[in-house]
């Protein structure tokens, strides 16, 4: 643990609250307990005199009047986290806790390995990390389906690392999937945050708190993975996901987004962000009619062709519907076809390897590095029309 963390705790059960005092003082020599409160209002007033690093929180006072000061604590205290506490187990509750900026929510009575995990998961927050390369103007790059199982997340997977096989720059792997993503499994990738840590603390984020996040997998690849728990998804907002990218590119050369089916308000917010969005399809009627709506929404949304990309997955040379179909029934250019290699797949999926590193002079695997190599010059020739347009406008 970093030096200096020091805690305040509010409990109005003062046997709980010694008891805690207890656990921390034993826990490690570097955290220290700064005060004790009683009631909301006497806990207000030492956070203020304090401003401590970490404060656990009774909730159960007046759960309102609770939130509320969270809410304040971290408004005015962006380095502040908070621990809530209560007997109540009702997902209604954790909830309400958690979309307040809470940290974690710890039922009472508080036992003392529920506490220190706690420590543990968030001590890591407090700490300085070393920088990694930046790059100022970073491109994301959004994998989307309309319709599920036509492998959106093999295709997101595989790009991020064959982004960085190609180019050696930075990239992280995002999980916008948040009820449903699996994007560890597909890395075999035990996380020990995740997207909902970002922003439950999206007031104090910043690079060096990112980059706590972030896990690295073998492949050279960061990725911020979707959140633990289901109820944690329904806390997180379009604004906090925007916020998050915005910064992702300021870190990463590239950002390669993994979403869900439909166009809520999180995948809208990620495909306004996006350089490049690929809409992933397989050339079966049902993808096909799926494929000609989405397009129809992306062009209603003022997208045009050099920003959505068409990717036809598992392409069977021989199938009854063949590219061309595709193209007229779509109106549509077809960016790139990825062979269907069930094989290799399914083994790259159940053993948690992206097929680089898997099968890397496989079929499939070259096809993703000809995807990787397309977009990163279809994003280079992007760049160099927008420079280009800049240079004009300002003759």
């Amino acid at each position: 643990m970093p030096a200096n963390i020091s805690v305040v705790i509010i409990d109005s059960d003062k046997t709980q609250a010694a008891d805690l005092a207890k656990m921390i003082k034993a826990f490690d020599r570097s955290m220290s307990l700064a005060g004790t409160a009683y009631s909301l209002e006497e806990g207000q007033q030492l956070v203020v005199k304090t401003r401590p690093t970490l404060v656990v929180l009774d909730i159960d006072i007046n759960p309102d009047a609770a939130s509320e000061l969270v809410k304040n604590v971290l408004h005015h205290y962006p380095g502040t986290s908070v621990f809530a506490t209560s007997a109540d187990t009702s997902s209604e509750s954790i909830l309400r806790t958690m979309r307040c900026g809470c940290s974690e929510y710890l039922l009472r009575p508080v036992e003392k390995n529920d506490l220190y995990n706690a420590f543990k998961k968030v001590g890591r927050f407090f700490v300085q990390q070393p920088a990694m390369d930046r790059e100022a103007n970073g491109k994301i790059i959004t994998a989307f389906s309309p319709k599920g199982g036509v492998g959106t997340s093999t295709v997101a997977t595989n790009l991020a690392v064959s982004l960085h096989q190609n180019t050696g720059k930075p990239v992280v792997l995002v999980d916008l999937d948040l009820e449903a993503g699996d994007a560890d499994m597909f890395l075999n990738l035990r996380t020990k945050y995740t997207i909902s840590d970002v922003t439950s603390n999206i007031a104090r984020l910043d690079r060096a708190f990112l980059e706590g996040v972030l896990a690295k997998h073998s492949s050279g690849i960061y990725l911020l993975s979707e959140p633990d728990r289901v109820e944690d998804a329904e806390s997180i907002t379009a604004s906090q996901v925007r916020e998050v990218l915005d910064l992702l590119k300021s870190m990463f050369a590239y950002i390669v987004v993994d979403t869900n089916m439909g166009y809520g308000d999180i995948n809208l917010s990620a495909f306004d962000a996006s350089d490049m969005i690929l809409l992933v399809g397989v050339l079966s009627l049902p993808s096909i009619r799926n494929m000609q709506k989405a397009l129809d929404v992306f062009d209603r949304l003022g997208y045009g062709q050099d920003k959505v990309k068409l990717v036809i997955n598992r392409y069977l040379r021989k199938s009854e519907i063949t590219i061309d179909d595709a193209h007229r029934a779509l109106n549509y250019q077809v960016f790139l076809n990825l062979p269907n290699d069930f094989n290799d797949v399914m083994s790259s999926i159940n053993r948690g390897l992206p097929l680089n590193l898997l099968a890397p002079h496989s079929e499939i695997s070259r096809s993703f590095r000809d995807l990787a190599k397309l977009t990163q010059d279809a994003l280079d020739e992007m760049s160099k029309k927008g420079r280009t347009a800049a240079e004009f406008a300002s003759h």
